[in-house]
């Protein structure tokens, strides 16, 4: 069963939360699996909880030092953080 705007989105929460329970050990794959966690919620539209997520995700890899991973991650806090800023003018369109 879906619940997200895209296919199968709503599937994907059991798998990022085993994910995340295997990573615990783990800092650099904790972080990729919140990453991908709150890739899938800004997919949702779960803004709050996608920046919540996101914004961790950036602060270990920062302490980590992993530049790819850090930048990847702030992108998509910044896509997140975009969409939340986003004035919605009733009846009209935006893209």
């Amino acid at each position: 069963m879906s619940h997200g705007k895209g296919p199968g989105f709503g599937d994907a929460q059991p798998h990022v939360k085993c994910a995340k329970s295997s990573a615990a050990n783990h800092t650099y794959y904790l972080g990729l699996a919140m990453q991908l966690q709150a890739t899938s919620w800004y997919r949702q539209h779960r803004l709050e909880e996608a920046r919540s997520v996101a914004s961790c995700a950036v602060d270990m890899f920062e302490k980590l030092g992993v530049a790819r991973g850090l930048k990847k991650c702030r992108a998509l806090l910044w896509r997140i953080e975009g969409e939340m800023n986003k004035v919605v003018i009733p009846g009209e369109w935006i893209e």
